[in-house]
């Protein structure tokens, strides 16, 4: 019954075309839930705040509880036929730090020290972009648009799309790559041709610090706050960089500081500095 209820899950998620790397994490959710309900309870909102709990028990992190809520309200919607209006988020306070960044001239350094064209194109496009890790992970070639010069994003789950402007230089990289590598489906694959792995982008950034020298705590995060600051730097009004971003709250946004005027057919991609 399990195994079919999860098949019935996954279904339903891919014909609302949800990436597969979105799929996969609410699968997993899902799997983690059961085995904490032991299958005892009928899914109920009672039972979910319970298990909201729970998750804070073990001290998960914001993050991490958030991506549960929305795969188990999806699931929830799926098997009782309506969605769940509580707020689970509510008693749930996120730690709010500024983020470490990188100078453009430090990013400029990590990426020079990569002599691999994918790894290079990975990190490259996570900064010009100002993308998640889970946001690279999830791209495809047909989001690449080098007519009209944007990226469609995939912001995961319940958030939709979003297009970022592609950037001349980063083009040139993805089209060198795309040269040398075998492409189906994913922009950036494994091995095995499923989605590259977020440790994997970890690893690659890891070892590009060390060889750098630069000792700031830095992850690959912190190559999105870094891009954002430097739009900032350039004068560029938040209102853009808060949707070039996909953040829906301004509040999050004003971290990387001043308004000015601008708008989106005049900005300078930092990349296209170096």
């Amino acid at each position: 019954m399990l195994d079919y209820e999860l098949s019935l899950f996954h279904k339903n998620l891919s014909n609302r075309n949800y990436s597969k790397n979105t799929i996969r994490n609410c699968i997993n959710v899902i799997i983690q839930f059961n085995k904490w309900n032991k299958l005892t309870e009928n899914i109920s909102v009672n039972l979910l705040i319970d298990y909201i709990e729970h998750l804070k028990s073990q001290e998960k992190s914001y993050n991490t509880i958030k991506n549960s809520i929305m795969a188990l309200k999806l699931n929830f919607e799926f098997t009782n036929g309506y969605s769940v209006k509580h707020d689970f988020l509510r008693s749930i306070q996120r730690i709010k730090k500024l983020p470490e960044v990188l100078s453009i001239h430090e990013v400029k350094m990590i990426l020079d020290s990569i002599g691999n064209v994918k790894h290079k194109a990975i990190l490259s496009i996570i900064y010009s972009c100002g993308l998640t890790i889970s946001e690279c992970i999830n791209l495809r070639i047909s989001d690449i648009n080098s007519t009209s010069m944007l990226i469609k994003i995939d912001q995961g789950i319940g958030k939709g799309m979003r297009y970022v402007a592609l950037s001349q230089k980063l083009l040139v990289l993805l089209n060198l790559y795309y040269r040398d590598y075998k492409l189906e489906d994913n922009l950036f694959q494994g091995q095995t041709k499923e989605a590259y792995s977020a440790r994997s982008i970890q690893k690659i950034l890891k070892s590009a610090l060390e060889k750098c020298e630069i000792n700031k705590i830095i992850t690959v995060r912190s190559l999105r706050h870094s891009y954002a600051t430097h739009l900032v730097e350039e004068g560029i009004d938040i209102r853009i960089i808060q949707k070039i971003l996909g953040q829906k709250d301004i509040r999050t946004t004003q971290i990387y500081s001043h308004i000015s005027s601008a708008n989106l057919s005049k900005i300078t991609n930092p990349f296209d500095n170096f």
